[in-house]
């Protein structure tokens, strides 16, 4: 028999929540995998998001080698971004790399798979994009039960402080989901099974502050049905099969928001103009479709120029009493659709965050990638990005504390693989939550986000695991060539990742020389297969 694995993803899950939901016993399967596996903290992406960190997963390689490092790419235009998928991944995924050696994978709810790149079972993530996430799409004539399959909850649910019922709808998918995995699971070929519960980070983005401290009852049904859920799979193991648990990120509270775009205006380097904002917000998911049909079928809808929200700001006391009817009546139960039609004025923007809340990584705006912006010399290039290191690196909150530990620049995230058009500049998590939009006069807020965190979660369990084994921290890039080697498979010489220690019976790791980029690869073998 061939050597299979199954990896269970828990988006945004971290230990931090987990460990007491399993020492409260309430996820008995997760924590015997805990207990009697190995476990790992794994640091995620910078930054650490859906799209890029689960596309490093998929490819063993940093988000600079494989192309997809935020939800949006930018086009050589800073006000025109396209949304990232599967057709921008420039290096080979692990499922193609097991189709090259004729082992079959299923992928159910991976982010950046739509669309789908191979013929076997597929069904693809809240990213897609239209109808089509069962693929190939005769399996819904196969399996009647696939027609009815969904992505996302319902948010208006959420939108209107219906927290009950939105985890019973959340419940409601992931029971849809799981009937797409027995069904696919018992029925179909496979070497290589990996289904995502995007629960864990949905009510992590609803609740997380609240779960660390209490146990609400209806979330703590979500959790043990997704811990029934594992012991289902764990249950039906084949012969000779790993079991891996896999987080993209972790979670945290955050208690400050800091509106950085705001920041850039005082500082100079940001210009803002009154027009339409709905591309300024452009949404990345499902969700976001949902909420953005919500707020546009609203009969009447209101307008905020900038001017307005200049004089609005005028009075903190104003503008907070504004900002709350809007979140907690007009938004979620009045027929009326606020927009702040503030946007940036990129002809005359050096740095910014470019979309809204969506990307918060940072971009100068050269005009020699991007044709909004003002051309730089190299030096001009380097004293600019310097200039807001300095800034930002001593930028302290009201608290006193700096609002970021670390600035990075494209180079040291990346290393020698660094895109054309990625974020200049990145960020470390500290207790402030970097925001893009310009709803505030003030440049800090008082109000709790929960947001991802860096650190999220790595247990392997199964016949050649070690038994009660805590690595130290490893890097979500090492799971890919982990998987690689457990399936028998050489590890492209290319990948970031590393085999992470956690076999009974270590054996040598295979490397294969390889081309990163796949096009190149094909002209390599093209050419080979020419005889001069």
């Amino acid at each position: 028999m061939s050597k299979k694995a199954v990896v269970i993803g828990l988006d945004g899950a971290t230990f931090k929540l987990l460990d007491p939901l399993m020492k409260e016993g309430i996820m008995p399967n997760l924590a015997s995998i805990s207990n009697e596996g190995t476990r790992a903290v794994l640091k995620s992406t910078m930054p650490p998001y859906t799209a890029p960190a689960w596309t490093t997963f998929a490819t063993g390689v940093n988000p600079g080698k494989h192309g997809c490092y935020d939800f949006l790419l930018p086009t050589d235009n800073l006000e025109e971004f396209d949304l990232c998928n599967s057709t921008y991944i420039r290096t080979d995924t692990v499922y193609e790399l097991l189709h090259q050696a004729n082992k079959r994978s299923i992928l159910i709810n991976l982010p950046n798979s739509f669309p789908a790149k191979l013929d076997s079972p597929t069904i693809t993530s809240l990213l897609t994009v239209g109808d089509q996430a069962v693929y190939p799409e005769s399996l819904k004539e196969k399996y009647p039960e696939l027609k009815n399959y969904r992505l996302t909850p319902d948010e208006s649910l959420q939108l209107k402080g219906k927290i009950d019922e939105y985890i019973d709808d959340i419940i409601e998918v992931e029971k849809g989901h799981m009937e797409a995995v027995r069904t696919l699971w018992e029925n179909e070929e496979w070497d290589f099974f990996f289904y995502l519960f995007s629960a864990t980070d949905w009510i992590s983005h609803a609740m997380f502050d609240k779960l660390l401290h209490d146990r609400h009852p209806k979330a703590m049904e979500l959790f043990k049905y997704i811990d029934d859920q594992i012991g289902w799979i764990k249950e039906r193991l084949p012969k000779d099969t790993n079991l891996y648990v896999v987080s993209d990120h972790g979670f945290k509270v955050f208690t400050e928001t800091f509106y950085f775009n705001k920041w850039l205006e005082e500082e100079g380097y940001l210009i803002t103009k009154t027009a339409d904002s709905e591309a300024f917000h452009r949404g990345i998911s499902k969700q976001d479709e949902q909420r953005r049909a919500i707020q546009n079928s609203k009969a009447l809808k209101v307008s905020v120029n900038k001017d307005m929200m200049r004089w609005i700001g005028k009075s903190k006391t104003v503008e907070r009493g504004a900002k709350w009817f809007y979140h907690k009546v007009a938004k979620p139960f009045l027929p009326i659709k606020i927009n702040l039609d503030v946007i940036i004025d990129f002809e005359n923007t050096k740095v910014c965050f470019p979309k809204g809340r969506t990307m918060t990584a940072i971009y100068i705006n050269d005009g020699r990638k991007y044709n909004n912006g003002k051309p730089l010399t190299d030096n001009e290039y380097i004293a600019l990005r310097d200039e807001v290191i300095e800034k930002l690196s001593n930028l302290k909150g009201p608290d006193g504390t700096n609002v970021t530990p670390k600035v990075y620049t494209k180079e040291e995230i990346y290393g020698d693989n660094v895109p054309e058009r990625c974020p200049d500049l990145f960020y470390e998590f500290g207790d402030y939550w970097f925001v893009g939009q310009f709803h505030s006069s003030e440049l800090f807020v008082d109000e709790v986000s929960n947001k991802h965190d860096a650190y999220g979660i790595f247990i392997a369990w199964g016949p050649g695991i070690k038994n009660g084994k805590e690595l130290t921290e490893h890097n979500i890039a090492d799971v890919t060539p982990t998987l690689l080697h457990d399936m028998e498979q050489a590890v492209p010489s290319y990948m970031d990742g590393a085999v992470m220690d956690i076999f009974s019976s270590p054996r040598d790791v295979q490397v294969v020389k390889r081309n990163l980029v796949k096009d190149v690869q094909a002209l390599d073998e093209l050419i080979d297969s020419i005889d001069i």
